[in-house]
């Protein structure tokens, strides 16, 4: 009777093993499986928010847009008229020059002539 009990026992623990066994190996698979779902789910997650991201952007374009092209054309004037600024500055800086380099020659004639008429002058 004890043998034959010990025999039963042996078949229970078997049959349970076998049992937890394969429920720890369908626990297993469905872990694996929430992960692919969860990774899946995520992945979907970032797509709607980039999609939501790239539709603000698209809005924000086409409300700023016109505002945007006004101050690039404002910027592009700004930067021609600079540029004529610069180009008369340097005209204006050329001019000066000339005008030194012409001040300096009739002071130079200014002086010959002072003492040409000192050295004509009989008195001195």
């Amino acid at each position: 009777a004890y043998e034959r009990l010990q025999r039963e026992s042996s078949r229970e623990i078997a049959r349970a093993r076998r049992k937890s066994e394969t429920l720890v190996q369908e626990l297993q698979a469905q872990a694996e499986q929430i992960e692919a779902l969860q990774a899946q789910l995520l992945s979907q997650g970032d797509a709607r928010l980039t999609d939501r991201l790239r539709a603000k952007l698209q809005r924000q374009t086409e409300q700023f847009g016109a505002e945007r092209d006004a101050m690039q054309r404002t910027l592009d004037k700004h930067k021609k008229e600079i540029i004529l600024l610069n180009s008369e500055l340097s005209r204006a800086k050329r001019e000066e020059e000339r005008l030194r380099r012409s001040v300096r020659q009739t002071e130079a004639e200014l002086k010959m002539a002072q003492r040409r008429a000192a050295a004509s002058q009989p008195g001195r």
